[in-house]
Protein backbone atom coordinates (compact mmCIF):
# COMPACT_ATOMS: atom_id res chain seq x y z
CA UNK A 1 0.00 0.00 0.00
CA UNK A 2 1.52 3.34 -0.84
CA UNK A 3 0.32 5.18 1.71
CA UNK A 4 0.96 2.83 4.45
CA UNK A 5 2.85 5.56 6.22
CA UNK A 6 0.64 8.45 6.35
CA UNK A 7 -2.03 5.55 7.71
CA UNK A 8 0.13 4.34 9.83
CA UNK A 9 1.31 7.49 11.45
CA UNK A 10 -2.75 8.22 11.21
CA UNK A 11 -3.38 4.82 13.45
CA UNK A 12 -1.00 5.75 16.31
CA UNK A 13 -1.81 9.27 16.94
CA UNK A 14 -5.65 7.85 16.71
CA UNK A 15 -4.68 5.09 19.20
CA UNK A 16 -3.43 7.23 21.85
CA UNK A 17 -5.52 9.99 21.65
CA UNK A 18 -8.32 7.20 21.92
CA UNK A 19 -6.63 5.70 24.75
CA UNK A 20 -6.38 9.18 26.23
CA UNK A 21 -9.96 9.71 25.95
CA UNK A 22 -10.85 6.47 27.44
CA UNK A 23 -9.02 7.44 30.77
CA UNK A 24 -10.97 11.17 31.02
CA UNK A 25 -8.29 12.95 28.73
CA UNK A 26 -9.92 16.28 27.74
CA UNK A 27 -8.04 16.63 24.34
CA UNK A 28 -7.97 20.84 24.50
CA UNK A 29 -5.88 20.19 27.83
CA UNK A 30 -3.08 18.72 25.50
CA UNK A 31 -2.79 21.84 23.85
CA UNK A 32 -0.27 24.22 24.57
CA UNK A 33 0.98 26.54 22.16
CA UNK A 34 4.28 27.65 24.42
CA UNK A 35 4.97 24.46 24.71
CA UNK A 36 4.26 23.52 20.49
CA UNK A 37 6.50 26.63 19.84
CA UNK A 38 9.69 25.54 21.78
CA UNK A 39 9.25 21.89 20.13
CA UNK A 40 8.59 22.92 16.99
CA UNK A 41 11.03 25.87 16.75
CA UNK A 42 13.86 23.89 18.49
CA UNK A 43 14.12 20.95 16.69
CA UNK A 44 13.43 22.70 13.13
CA UNK A 45 16.53 25.24 14.40
CA UNK A 46 18.91 22.50 15.63
CA UNK A 47 18.44 20.35 13.03
CA UNK A 48 18.59 23.17 10.34
CA UNK A 49 22.19 23.63 12.45
CA UNK A 50 23.11 20.15 11.84
CA UNK A 51 22.89 20.12 7.67
CA UNK A 52 23.25 22.33 4.66
CA UNK A 53 20.45 24.71 3.63
CA UNK A 54 19.95 22.57 0.60
CA UNK A 55 19.38 19.77 2.84
CA UNK A 56 16.57 21.05 5.13
CA UNK A 57 14.88 22.60 1.84
CA UNK A 58 14.25 19.27 0.60
CA UNK A 59 12.85 17.37 4.00
CA UNK A 60 9.21 18.77 3.16
CA UNK A 61 9.35 17.24 -0.40
CA UNK A 62 10.90 13.91 1.38
CA UNK A 63 8.19 13.92 4.10
CA UNK A 64 5.40 13.89 1.01
CA UNK A 65 7.24 11.20 -1.12
CA UNK A 66 7.21 9.03 2.45
CA UNK A 67 3.49 9.53 2.44
CA UNK A 68 2.49 8.66 -0.86
CA UNK A 69 5.32 5.75 -1.15
CA UNK A 70 6.89 4.75 -4.31
CA UNK A 71 6.32 1.30 -5.49
CA UNK A 72 8.39 -0.67 -7.64
CA UNK A 73 7.85 -3.27 -9.98
CA UNK A 74 11.29 -5.26 -10.14
CA UNK A 75 9.26 -7.83 -12.50
CA UNK A 76 8.15 -5.26 -15.05
CA UNK A 77 11.88 -3.63 -15.02
CA UNK A 78 13.44 -7.10 -16.07
CA UNK A 79 11.15 -7.58 -18.49
CA UNK A 80 11.75 -4.57 -20.15
CA UNK A 81 15.56 -4.78 -20.25
CA UNK A 82 15.17 -8.05 -21.63
CA UNK A 83 12.73 -7.47 -24.59
CA UNK A 84 15.65 -4.47 -25.02
CA UNK A 85 18.17 -7.05 -25.11
CA UNK A 86 16.29 -9.51 -27.68
CA UNK A 87 15.50 -6.31 -29.87
CA UNK A 88 19.33 -5.65 -29.91
CA UNK A 89 20.50 -9.17 -30.48
CA UNK A 90 18.23 -9.19 -33.76
CA UNK A 91 18.58 -5.23 -35.32
CA UNK A 92 21.97 -3.90 -33.47
CA UNK A 93 22.11 -1.83 -30.91
CA UNK A 94 21.39 1.55 -32.70
CA UNK A 95 18.18 -0.13 -33.20
CA UNK A 96 17.38 1.03 -29.32
CA UNK A 97 17.64 4.52 -29.95
CA UNK A 98 14.27 4.78 -30.88
CA UNK A 99 13.58 3.06 -27.27
CA UNK A 100 15.50 5.48 -25.13
CA UNK A 101 13.11 8.68 -25.68
CA UNK A 102 10.63 6.15 -24.43
CA UNK A 103 11.59 5.53 -21.00
CA UNK A 104 10.41 7.73 -18.01
CA UNK A 105 12.91 6.85 -16.01
CA UNK A 106 16.01 8.92 -15.95
CA UNK A 107 18.31 6.10 -14.66
CA UNK A 108 17.33 3.48 -17.28
CA UNK A 109 17.34 6.17 -20.09
CA UNK A 110 20.95 7.39 -19.54
CA UNK A 111 22.31 3.55 -19.84
CA UNK A 112 20.59 3.12 -22.57
CA UNK A 113 21.33 5.90 -24.09
CA UNK A 114 25.25 4.60 -23.07
CA UNK A 115 24.61 1.82 -24.54
CA UNK A 116 23.49 3.39 -28.02
CA UNK A 117 26.28 5.94 -27.97
CA UNK A 118 28.38 2.71 -28.13
CA UNK A 119 30.48 2.99 -24.95
CA UNK A 120 32.23 0.34 -23.46
CA UNK A 121 30.28 -1.75 -21.52
CA UNK A 122 32.40 -1.63 -18.60
CA UNK A 123 32.75 2.03 -18.76
CA UNK A 124 28.85 1.97 -18.61
CA UNK A 125 28.73 -0.42 -15.65
CA UNK A 126 31.11 2.01 -14.02
CA UNK A 127 29.12 5.01 -14.97
CA UNK A 128 25.84 3.60 -13.55
CA UNK A 129 26.99 2.26 -10.45
CA UNK A 130 28.76 5.75 -9.46
CA UNK A 131 25.19 7.13 -10.08
CA UNK A 132 23.29 4.53 -7.37
CA UNK A 133 26.86 5.59 -5.03
CA UNK A 134 25.44 9.03 -5.23
CA UNK A 135 21.66 8.65 -5.68
CA UNK A 136 21.85 6.06 -2.39
CA UNK A 137 24.45 8.74 -0.52
CA UNK A 138 21.86 11.79 -1.39
CA UNK A 139 19.04 8.98 0.25
CA UNK A 140 21.48 8.66 3.24
CA UNK A 141 21.52 12.39 3.71
CA UNK A 142 17.79 13.07 3.26
CA UNK A 143 16.91 10.19 5.91
CA UNK A 144 19.38 11.09 8.37
CA UNK A 145 17.62 14.57 8.71
CA UNK A 146 14.86 13.19 10.05
CA UNK A 147 16.62 10.39 11.76
CA UNK A 148 18.11 13.73 13.60
CA UNK A 149 15.18 15.48 14.21
CA UNK A 150 13.64 12.58 16.13
CA UNK A 151 17.14 12.28 18.38
CA UNK A 152 16.63 16.34 18.59
CA UNK A 153 12.96 16.49 19.48
CA UNK A 154 12.56 14.78 23.03
CA UNK A 155 15.84 16.68 24.54
CA UNK A 156 14.05 19.85 23.03
CA UNK A 157 11.00 18.39 24.61
CA UNK A 158 12.94 18.02 28.38
CA UNK A 159 14.78 21.63 27.95
CA UNK A 160 10.34 22.88 27.93
CA UNK A 161 9.69 21.04 30.68
CA UNK A 162 12.75 22.17 32.88
CA UNK A 163 12.06 25.86 31.62
CA UNK A 164 8.31 25.17 32.61
CA UNK A 165 9.15 23.90 36.08
CA UNK A 166 11.39 26.88 36.71
CA UNK A 167 8.26 28.91 36.16
CA UNK A 168 6.26 26.30 38.57
CA UNK A 169 8.81 27.28 41.14
CA UNK A 170 8.80 31.23 40.89
CA UNK A 171 4.62 30.24 41.68
CA UNK A 172 4.69 28.44 44.09
CA UNK A 173 2.94 30.86 46.19
CA UNK A 174 -0.18 30.90 44.08
CA UNK A 175 -1.22 27.24 44.82
CA UNK A 176 -3.90 27.73 41.95
CA UNK A 177 -1.34 28.26 39.27
CA UNK A 178 0.45 25.47 39.99
CA UNK A 179 -1.39 22.63 38.05
CA UNK A 180 -1.50 24.53 34.89
CA UNK A 181 2.14 25.59 35.11
CA UNK A 182 3.24 21.89 35.84
CA UNK A 183 0.89 19.98 32.89
CA UNK A 184 2.14 22.80 30.38
CA UNK A 185 5.90 21.63 31.17
CA UNK A 186 5.04 18.10 30.79
CA UNK A 187 3.64 18.72 27.54
CA UNK A 188 6.70 19.66 26.51
CA UNK A 189 8.31 16.57 26.84
CA UNK A 190 5.17 15.15 25.50
CA UNK A 191 5.30 16.98 22.48
CA UNK A 192 9.08 15.93 21.87
CA UNK A 193 9.11 12.14 22.49
CA UNK A 194 5.36 12.32 20.47
CA UNK A 195 6.77 13.96 17.49
CA UNK A 196 10.24 11.99 17.27
CA UNK A 197 8.58 7.96 17.60
CA UNK A 198 5.42 9.12 15.52
CA UNK A 199 6.31 11.41 13.17
CA UNK A 200 10.38 11.79 12.29
CA UNK A 201 11.66 8.00 13.12
CA UNK A 202 8.87 6.66 11.12
CA UNK A 203 9.78 8.90 8.19
CA UNK A 204 13.24 8.28 7.81
CA UNK A 205 12.69 4.21 8.10
CA UNK A 206 10.24 4.75 5.27
CA UNK A 207 13.12 6.79 3.36
CA UNK A 208 15.94 4.09 4.45
CA UNK A 209 13.21 1.65 2.53
CA UNK A 210 12.63 3.24 -0.52
CA UNK A 211 16.02 4.19 -0.99
CA UNK A 212 16.94 0.13 -0.63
Amino acid sequence: MKAITAIGIGVGIGGIMLGALMEGTNPVSLINIPALLIITGGTLGVTMASTSFDGFKTMPTLAIKAFKGEDHDPSHTIESMVELAEKARRNGLLALEEDVNKIDDAYTKKGLQLVVDGTDSDLVRTILESEIDAMAERHHHGALNYQSASGFAPTIGILGTVMGLVVVLSHLDEPSKLGPHIAGAFLATLYGVGSANIIFLPIANKLKEMSA
